[in-house]
C-alpha cells in the first residue's frame, strides 16, 4: 500500500496530499483533508534543483503577499510553502497551501463538459431540443448571466487595486453556492497575478490557448487590465451561447515548425450570424460590447469597455429577463408576449423600476409557500461591484391579488415603482409607487 505523501512548512505542520484538482503548465492542485484548503506543487524548470524551485516558490508566495489584493475578495491565495515532508521515499516537489472553495466546479466543468444527457424537453422545438435542453440544465441565460457579472465586479475590485488576473479561463472560475438565485463565483489559481506594468518575461507569456489576449501571443505585453477584458469576453461570449466561439482561429499543425500562434480573424460575420438568435440570450447593449471587443478591440486594447461596464450592463440584461415556467429558458418580456423558445404564455411577474434600475421579480414556484421576496441594493444606489448583490429590503407580495407591502423589519422604499404583468382589464399594467396592504 502506498503511503500519502506529506507535505510540511515552515512552522513544522504536516498536510497530506490527496487526489488531484486539475494540472496545468505551472503545476498541478491537490485535495488535502482539510476541505478549505490545497496544496498547489510547483512545475521544476529544466535543471533546476530542488533548493532553486524551493526558493522561487518562497519568492512567489512573499510576492503575492505584499499585492493589495482588496479584502474579502473571493480569490485562492496562498497560505504558506510546503515541501515534501524530510526524511520519506515521497519525491522532492515544492509548492504552496492555498485556500480553496470546497462543493464548487469550474467553468469548464459546469458550462463545456457538464451535463451531456440532458433529459429532453419536450415543449421545446424538435431542431433545437438537444441543444436548449443541454443550454437550460447547466443554467438558464438569465443566471448565467448574473453569474458573469459576478465575476466581472471581482475582476473590477482587482483593476481597481492595479492588479491584473493574467490567465482568466473556465478552468481557472468556480461556480457554486447558489444561495442567491445564481453561482456566486470565484478565482483560483493566482500564479500570474502581477501589479499592471510589472514586467515578468515568464509571467507575462502564459495564458490560456484562445482566452489569451493577442497581444500576448507576441510576448511583449506588459500586464495590463485590458487583457483580463479580452479574456472575459471570450469566457462571457462562450458561456452566454452555450460554448459558441466569437471568432475563428486557426493553429499551426502539431508538426509546424512555425511557432504555437492563434490567428484570429474577423469575428464580425460570426457575430452577425448570431443577431438573430442572441436577442433572446443577451440584451442589445451586451451585444454592442462584445462588437466593441472584438472588432474596435482587437488591435486596439485600449478600447476595449473596463470589466466595470461589463458587470453593469450584464446585471441590467439579466434583471430584464424572465425564466419560462414551460421550458425554463430565458427571454426579454419587453420584447415577446410569449416565450420564443417553446411558445408558452408569458410568466406572471412584477417589473420593478426606480431613478437608477429596472428589475423583474417572477412569484416563488406553486409549491413554495414563502410569500416573501429580497429587493437588491442596486434598484435604490449605485451600482457598487463590492454590494451589488446585497438585499435592501424584503416585500411581502401576493401575485393573486397584484398588491405588496414591505416586512415589518423594513421601511417602506421610496421611489420604487411596481408594474404588475401580463396586463389585465383594460390593457394598460397597473402601476403605483406606493404599496397595498396583503
Amino acid at each position: 500500500m502506498n503511503q500519502p505523501i506529506r507535505f510540511q512548512d515552515d512552522c513544522g505542520f504536516l498536510y497530506t496530499r490527496g487526489d488531484e484538482l486539475g494540472q496545468g503548465g505551472q503545476g498541478a492542485v491537490y485535495k488535502t483533508p482539510e476541505e478549505d484548503y490545497a496544496i498547489k506543487t510547483l512545475s521544476r524548470a529544466l535543471n533546476e534543483s530542488f533548493q532553486q524551485t524551493k526558493e522561487r516558490a518562497a519568492e512567489f508566495v512573499k510576492r503575492i503577499r505584499l499585492l493589495p489584493i482588496p479584502e474579502g475578495i473571493r480569490m485562492a491565495q496562498p497560505v504558506s510553502l510546503l515541501w515534501t515532508q524530510s526524511g520519506t521515499k515521497a519525491p522532492d516537489e515544492v509548492g504552496y497551501l492555498m485556500r480553496y472553495f470546497s462543493g464548487r466546479s469550474s467553468f469548464q466543468e459546469h458550462y463545456f463538459k457538464g451535463i451531456q444527457n440532458a433529459k429532453p424537453i419536450d415543449a421545446l422545438p424538435a431542431e433545437i431540443r438537444p441543444f436548449l435542453s443541454r443550454y437550460v440544465a447547466q443554467g438558464s441565460s438569465r443566471s448565467r448571466a448574473l453569474a458573469l457579472a459576478d465575476l466581472a465586479c471581482t475582476l473590477t475590485r482587482l483593476h481597481g487595486a492595479g492588479i491584473v488576473y493574467g490567465d482568466l479561463s473556465p478552468a481557472n472560475v468556480l461556480i457554486g453556492d447558489f444561495s442567491d438565485g445564481f453561482g456566486r463565483t470565484c478565482l483560483i489559481d493566482p500564479d500570474n497575478l502581477r501589479m499592471e506594468g510589472e514586467r515578468d518575461g515568464a509571467a507575462c507569456a502564459v495564458f490560456t490557448p484562445h482566452y489569451g489576449a493577442p497581444e500576448k501571443q507576441s510576448g511583449n505585453a506588459t500586464p495590463n487590465w485590458t487583457e483580463d477584458a479580452w479574456s472575459f469576453a471570450v469566457l462571457a461570449f462562450r458561456v452566454l451561447t452555450g460554448g459558441c466561439w466569437p471568432f475563428r482561429v486557426s493553429e499551426r499543425d502539431w508538426d509546424s515548425d512555425e511557432e504555437d500562434v492563434v490567428q484570429y480573424e474577423s469575428s464580425r460575420a460570426i457575430l452577425d450570424q448570431l443577431a438573430v438568435f442572441q436577442r433572446h440570450l443577451f440584451s442589445d447593449a451586451v451585444f454592442r460590447l462584445f462588437l466593441r471587443m472584438f472588432e474596435d478591440g482587437l488591435n486596439h486594447p485600449r478600447r476595449r469597455p473596463p470589466l466595470l461596464v461589463w458587470a453593469v450592463l450584464l446585471a441590467k440584461s439579466a434583471d430584464a429577463m424572465i425564466d419560462c415556467p414551460t421550458c425554463r429558458m430565458s427571454f426579454f418580456p419587453d420584447r415577446n408576449s410569449h416565450c420564443p423558445w417553446c411558445g408558452g404564455d408569458a410568466a406572471r411577474y412584477a417589473a420593478l423600476e426606480t431613478n437608477r434600475w429596472r428589475w423583474i421579480l417572477q412569484p416563488h414556484p406553486a409549491s413554495s409557500k414563502n410569500d416573501i421576496y429580497p429587493i437588491p441594493s442596486r434598484l435604490f444606489k449605485p451600482f457598487s461591484p463590492n454590494s451589488w448583490c446585497e438585499i435592501e429590503f424584503q416585500v411581502r407580495c401576493s401575485f393573486d391579488k397584484r398588491e405588496w407591502e414591505p416586512t415589518r423589519r423594513n421601511p417602506s422604499p421610496e421611489g420604487l415603482s411596481w408594474k404588475w404583468m401580463p396586463e389585465e382589464g383594460d390593457g394598460h399594467e397597473e402601476e403605483g409607487d406606493g404599496h397595498e396592504s396583503v
